[in-house]
């Protein structure tokens, strides 16, 4: 429990201090939180990572799909900005909308 606490306050802490947009991409049936500045564009890498790229195609940063835990996360910080996304849980499969 504390590890996942731990966790979660540096996710928060990371989202608290960027002073950029990001918002959750779908792609490929996952979801990847990104930024509005550094990612226009992406490219599948092998695996489930997709890499940022810039307006120019300049390669940004590496993205990994988000977690279950980490989609509920944003999605809840969403709602508290009226801006929701519906997830639906089946099994150990979570889908959001």
């Amino acid at each position: 429990m504390k590890r996942v606490l731990i966790v979660l306050s540096i996710f928060v802490s990371g989202c608290e201090t960027t002073s950029t947009t990001s918002y959750a991409s779908h792609v490929n049936g996952r979801y990847y939180l990104v930024d509005e500045l550094n990612c226009d564009r992406y490219q599948a890498l092998p695996g489930q990572a997709l890499q940022c790229l810039t307006k120019d195609g300049k390669p940004t940063y590496v993205v990994k799909p988000m977690t279950p835990d980490e989609i509920i996360f944003y999605q809840q910080s969403q709602s508290r900005n009226n801006q929701s996304m519906t997830c639906f849980t089946t099994g150990s499969l979570t889908t959001c909308q």
